[in-house]
């Protein structure tokens, strides 16, 4: 028999759970997962250490950090090109295509407002709910979140 045992938070119940997934396991993800971050840690540090006396390393740095800095001006600027009202009045995208670039600044966002929410349409008035389409439809689950906790050890 499985030794895990999951509950829904907001309802207390207890869920099963297939006997692929052990606590061994879980255990040595999170083990895995502080491994990784110390390992990509070390392996910055060493970058850095190896890279003290690379001047023409630091030289690249420079120029990548400037060439970073000037385009996000840049992309500020394009930004800045069109009031967002004249975006919105023309209803398309715009665009400025000089051959080897091309710029284009999206057709806004259309999305539609609802001030009652359909579950409470459906709940209030279901013949109305059934007029208008309104029918509750689960998404596929998302993936777990993993959230590795330091050991009791370290937090006391």
């Amino acid at each position: 028999m499985n030794e895990l045992v999951a509950v829904v938070e907001e309802t207390g119940e207890v869920v099963p759970v297939r006997e692929s997934l052990s606590m061994g396991r879980l255990l040595a993800h999170a083990d895995e997962t502080d491994r990784l971050t110390v390992l990509r840690l070390e392996i910055e540090e060493r970058i850095r250490f190896l890279c003290i006396e690379d001047m023409p390393l630091e030289k690249f740095r420079c120029e990548e950090r400037d060439l970073v800095r000037r385009l996000a001006t840049d992309k500020e600027a394009l930004a800045q090109a069109f009031a967002p009202e004249v975006r919105k009045s023309l209803g398309g995208a715009i665009t400025i295509d000089l051959g080897r670039i091309r710029f284009t600044w999206p057709k806004p966002t259309e999305r539609w407002v609802q001030r009652i929410k359909p579950a409470l349409i459906f709940k209030r008035r279901p013949d109305l709910a059934e007029e208008l389409g309104i029918e509750l439809v689960m998404d596929e689950p998302r993936a777990p979140i993993v959230t590795v906790r330091p050991p009791r050890e370290l937090t006391s």
